[in-house]
């Protein structure tokens, strides 16, 4: 805008920018209901770039007295690139990009991109990223769910240790939940796929099955050996664990096989 132009013939640039944007982009003007949908009504040019390429056209626009004025004579117009809006976080000027994820699982799509603007493409010192929607959540629910797994794994502790009023009996049911998370990534690893909300509540499942399990075949090898007061020999004790882990053997199938039809 040419500031002493404009303000000598009353064009601001609110009403200019209106007029241009009319234009280029088309302005509402009204709308249409039929058959219960409503539809919006635009006015806009057969050309939008007459605007520039045809110099023999008025522009005009209303000047505080409703006057019509060509907007050339207080504006040079130019064809340049930039933002459409510009938006900022934490005062701070932001570019957003977003994507489909495709074929690849969120946890794959994020260390990719990760890789990329790390490695491949270093950015520059001043610039900074960060991930928003599905990937900020999914950051939140890893942490959430980590904090909960560790809770949950304490307050089991405490729980079995006051139900067999012993710390050894509760921490052989805690040594399969090691175990348990192997299997659960071995599976991850089998079917190509990540981490992810789904696998995260599959392996809080695959846990809470590990450690019924564990306290099935570790209260029947408990009743053995209270049964005969502690007075087999090492080689009967084994036998014992053994016939429970028999005797247990099809309740366990029975409900891991529950849970799973359940689940599918």
């Amino acid at each position: 805008m040419k500031s002493d132009q404009a303000q000598r013939l009353g064009v601001s640039p609110g009403t200019a920018g209106i007029e241009v944007r009319g234009r280029i982009e088309g302005l509402e003007v009204g709308k249409l209901r039929e058959n219960g949908r409503e539809y919006d009504i635009k006015l806009t040019t057969n050309d939008p770039s007459d605007l520039w390429l045809n110099r023999q056209k008025e522009i005009l626009v209303p000047n505080i007295n409703m006057v019509p004025v060509d907007l050339r004579q207080v504006a040079d117009f130019k064809i340049l690139e930039s933002p459409s809006k510009i938006e900022r976080v934490n005062r701070s000027y932001t570019a957003r990009i977003g994507a489909d994820l495709g074929s690849k699982g969120l946890t794959k799509a994020l260390e990719d991109v990760k890789q990329i603007l790390d490695e491949e493409k270093k950015l520059n010192p001043d610039l900074k990223y960060m991930f928003e929607g599905d990937a900020e959540s999914y950051d939140e629910m890893a942490a959430s769910t980590g904090k909960a797994l560790l809770f949950g794994i304490v307050f089991l502790f405490l729980v079995l240790a006051s139900l067999y009023e012993s710390f050894l009996l509760s921490f052989l049911n805690i040594v399969t939940l090691p175990l348990a998370v192997c299997g659960a990534f071995f599976g991850l690893w089998i079917m190509q796929d990540g981490l992810h909300l789904y696998s995260m509540i599959g392996m809080l499942l695959l846990l809470g099955v590990a450690t019924k399990n564990s306290i099935l075949l570790v209260d029947t090898a408990k009743e053995r050996l209270d049964a005969s007061n502690g007075k087999e020999t090492l080689e009967e004790a084994k036998e014992g664990i053994a016939s429970a882990s028999v005797r247990r053997l099809r309740p366990i199938l029975m409900t891991s096989l529950a849970l799973i039809a359940g689940t599918i």
